[in-house]
């Protein structure tokens, strides 16, 4: 922004000041004319205007508009949107953040941006523009107005809730209804196209989208109901990991993917935020009826809204307990120009903080001022407070960017696709025990940094691009098992998931594990064999429908797809099993490997030989490690969360309960043999528990038994 732009500007002055700019009645390809209005959302009822939602959109074309007189430089999709508003004989309220902020003064634009969610929840109108109309999306769009959206919103309701199995089967769902005929498969190209537009993809949208229950989208002159788009969404949402059809199951989609991924977040918000009155909306509601500039919003009422069951269901449900990292892990996958915003457009969703954890320091506040490393580390240090479970899971080496220079510990926000690689299995699995917030303090780190492994340094580039190093502090936690790697699968090697390109990788790999399995460790600890053991790891012991699979079901279909992967029919009639072990991304991003005392676990690929695997006290994933500082001390960069076969249902609590296990400083370093003789075919528990081996006598936990115990640790 010019200094002739930042001198439009007055500053904002008291409490909840707002600046709004009147578009001025126009028509064609008439100059764009707005005057700003002063006032503040402190007023009872607030000011009547609307919000706007949309893309700021390349920077070069610009356009120029009018402002006060004077000449305002305006990018391109803004001025397209304003020209589609802009009304020929009656002037309109708007507050539009590329105009009404002064983007040049930090203070100012944090200020705005902690209103936010007020300016959107207390305009009579949110108006969205996802561009200019062309002939892909008057077909999406008119499809989108027809859509009979009371079912699919209503299993939209459930989902929000965590609706049962064999209500998800009976989801609507767009691909059981297509055909192959040619004008389905133009249907489908017209929403997919749609929903490639970066508009749903942007990071603010899930606050503008949410808040308001009076919300449209306008696709050139289109327009339709939020709740008609979010209909579609979740007509688009696979019921379960195995995703959409060919050909859009490619990595090419995934925009698409991820705008679908989008609107069902912002369903969420909207369950979450109309299930709470808005002071004067009823007000609002009338008067728009009779002094909006708009008359086809006059009385308009949210479509789900009308859905009796919508409110009166959720006074008091869970939907409001999602904390703050939940909806950051889920941002993440959006888009945005700074990457603080990937903290700020989130923050105020968050009800969490009104009612914090005993003991929780407060929410820090928005700043504009600092670097965006300095935003993470401080949002991580809060989190951690509360959910530090949760965090830790976002964490790692290997879920942060080669340039982030941020602590392990620390999720890297940037990161489309941070969070645990397999179904998180929440009610069942919970290898610290059961999920609770666990003691965790914040450490300076030493002071001597000796020894053959040096503690990173955190710092950031200045504007004038001088460095300045970050004040990092490390995470001091429990941990309850440590072991240190000794044997890892081969490395990845072809970021192809084409079936033809993979094979010969597939099998080294396969006989490099089996080789050492057979030599080693013919018997895991469990009682089972070996290649049982192995069959269950590397599938993570779940099926491409996300249950637990049962060992039987791990057997016969590890069989199965050997004798696939050898056979003629390769790759056609490709094995359920196959699509298991595909969602581990086993060769492309994690790594099979065992540790010193026997256990197999799936890590991240950056992962090596002499790094450790560890279950951390209260945490439901296990985690890989690698030692830096001073070879006696206990500083570890945490790498990223891991699975580990047979340890993800509190085992870990139950043998240090059963063998009153200490911790012994060496045990994980100490050279044990693996052999723990034949093996018995050994199923679940008898009483049904799929994935539970219980103690019996072909259980040997004497190799187990010397890495447990508690300790502390700390993560750089």
């Amino acid at each position: 922004m010019s200094a002739k732009h930042a001198a439009l500007y007055r500053p904002l002055e008291g409490l909840e000041a707002i600046r709004f700019i009147e578009l001025l009645p126009g028509t064609g390809s008439d100059t764009i004319v707005v005057n700003f209005v002063y006032d503040t959302l402190l007023m009872k009822p607030p000011p009547m205007f609307e919000a706007t939602s949309y893309t700021w959109g390349d920077p070069i074309p610009t356009r120029t508009i009018l402002c006060d007189g004077i000449e305002f430089e305006l990018r391109q999709n803004a001025c397209d949107f304003l020209h589609q508003l802009r009304l020929p004989d009656r002037s309109r309220m708007l507050w539009i953040d590329c105009i009404c902020i002064n983007q040049t003064d930090a203070v100012e634009r944090a200020k705005q941006v902690e209103m936010m969610h007020v300016i959107y929840r207390n305009a009579m109108a949110v108006i969205a523009w996802i561009g200019l109309q062309d002939e892909s999306s008057l077909i999406a769009m008119n499809y989108i107005a027809q859509l009979d959206i009371t079912s699919v919103l209503r299993h939209a309701l459930l989902d929000v809730w965590g609706a049962p199995d064999v209500q998800i089967e009976e989801r609507p769902y767009l691909f059981d209804t297509i055909t192959r005929t040619e004008q389905d498969q133009r249907l489908v190209s017209a929403v997919m196209r749609l929903f490639c537009r970066p508009w749903f993809r942007r990071i603010w949208i899930q606050q503008e989208m949410a808040v308001n229950q009076n919300t449209r989208v306008l696709c050139g002159s289109q327009e339709v109901d939020l709740e008609r788009l979010i209909a579609l969404g979740c007509l688009l949402q696979p019921r379960d990991s195995s995703g959409w059809p060919e050909p859009w199951n490619t990595s090419e989609h995934l925009p698409e993917w991820r705008s679908i991924v989008a609107l069902r977040e912002i369903n969420h918000h909207r369950v979450v935020e109309f299930a709470i009155p808005t002071p004067w909306q009823d007000e609002i509601r009338q008067r728009s009826a009779t002094e909006s500039s708009i008359d086809y919003y006059a009385g308009h009422k949210s479509s789900v809204l009308a859905f009796g069951f919508f409110t009166d269901a959720l006074q008091g449900s869970s939907a409001t307990s999602r904390p703050l990292i939940t909806k950051l892990k889920h941002g993440s996958v959006l888009e945005a120009t700074d990457p603080r915003d990937k903290v700020y457009a989130l923050y105020n969703l968050d009800k969490s903080f009104r009612f914090p954890p005993r003991a929780a320091p407060p929410r820090p506040k928005v700043d504009y001022s600092i670097p965006w490393q300095a935003v993470f580390i401080r949002i991580a240090k809060y989190t951690h407070s509360t959910h530090v479970d949760r965090t830790l899971s976002l964490a790692g080496r290997s879920q942060q960017y080669s340039d982030a220079s941020l602590p392990s510990w620390v999720p890297d926000l940037r990161n489309e696709d941070i969070g645990v690689f397999f179904a998180d299995h929440e009610s069942s699995w919970a290898a610290g025990g059961m999920a609770y917030q666990p003691s965790v303090q914040f450490v300076s780190l030493p002071s001597c940094r000796i020894g053959s492994r040096p503690i990173p340094e955190y710092y950031f580039f200045n504007a004038k691009g001088k460095k300045k190093n970050l004040v990092a502090e490390a995470l001091e936690i429990g941990a309850i098992l440590q072991d240190k790697i000794v044997y890892c699968s081969p490395q990845p090697t072809l970021p192809s998931m084409h079936l033809a390109a993979l094979l010969p990788e597939i099998s080294s790999k396969l006989a490099a594990d089996l080789t050492f399995i057979n030599e080693k460790m013919p018997r895991y600890f469990t009682g089972e064999s070996g290649s049982d053991a192995y069959a269950g790891t590397i599938m993570v012991n779940t099926t491409p429908r996300d249950e637990l699979a049962t060992a039987d079901y791990e057997r016969k279909g590890f069989a199965e797809w050997r004798a696939w992967l050898e056979s003629s029919d390769f790759p056609n009639n490709i094995p359920e099993y196959h699509q298991a072990v595909v969602n581990t991304e086993l060769w492309n991003k994690h790594l099979f490997v065992v540790s010193n005392h026997g256990l197999m676990c799936i890590v991240p690929a950056m992962t090596r030989e002499g790094d450790y695997v560890a279950i951390l006290n209260g945490c439901r994933y296990p985690v890989a490690l690698r030692k830096v500082g001073p070879e006696d001390g206990q500083y570890y960069e945490l790498l990223g969360p891991c699975y580990m076969h047979r340890m993800m249902r509190g085992r870990a609590w139950n043998l240090i309960e059963e063998y009153k296990s200490k911790y012994i400083s060496t045990s994980e370093d100490e050279v044990v043999p693996l052999d723990l003789g034949s093996a018995d075919q050994t199923d679940e528990d008898s009483g049904g528990h799929v994935g539970v081996f219980p103690f019996n006598a072909n259980s040997d936990y004497q190799n187990i038994k010397r890495v447990l115990g508690k300790r502390r640790i700390v993560l750089v």
